[in-house]
């Protein structure tokens, strides 16, 4: 049962007035029923956020000549970036399946390069290409 039938006094400064007690315990129920609606219709706007995933899986890293680093295995990746610090020196980025097959590399010099191909369940990777120098990496990234 929701309420029991009677009245209640509400005071102000000018009136007193009888307020039935099933209006007042309706309203307290409704305003749970619409709480419960507004967060059962906020997990049903925003699913893709709550799926998303991002990892910087290099940071503030000295690459070895010929360097690689992998990030962790995750689904639907589609963006993968470096930053370095050596001007025109090329660096590689790419995607590999679970297999250990991968895209050809993406090459860029200017510093920071990023690309949005996509793999549906596998790791990102960036690499170092050359074999006399070493590299300061700011940061490789990817996200789904």
């Amino acid at each position: 049962m929701i309420a029991e039938l009677g009245t209640t006094s509400s005071h102000d400064d000018h009136h007193e007035q009888e307020v039935p007690l099933i209006r007042t315990a309706y309203v307290r129920l409704s305003r749970k029923v619409y709480a419960c609606l507004a967060v059962a219709v906020t997990a049903l706007v925003l699913p893709a956020g709550a799926f998303a995933w991002y990892q910087m899986y290099v940071q503030n890293h000295t690459m070895q000549p010929l360097g690689f680093q992998y990030s962790s295995f995750n689904s639907g990746l589609n963006y993968n970036a470096v930053q370095w610090n050596v001007p025109l020196a090329i660096f590689g980025l790419t995607l590999c399946d679970s297999g250990g097959s991968c895209y050809p590399y993406s090459y860029d010099d200017g510093g920071f390069f990023s690309e949005f191909r996509t793999i549906s369940y596998g790791r990102a990777k960036c690499h170092w290409p050359y074999s006399n120098q070493t590299v300061y990496v700011s940061f490789c990234e990817t996200s789904n």
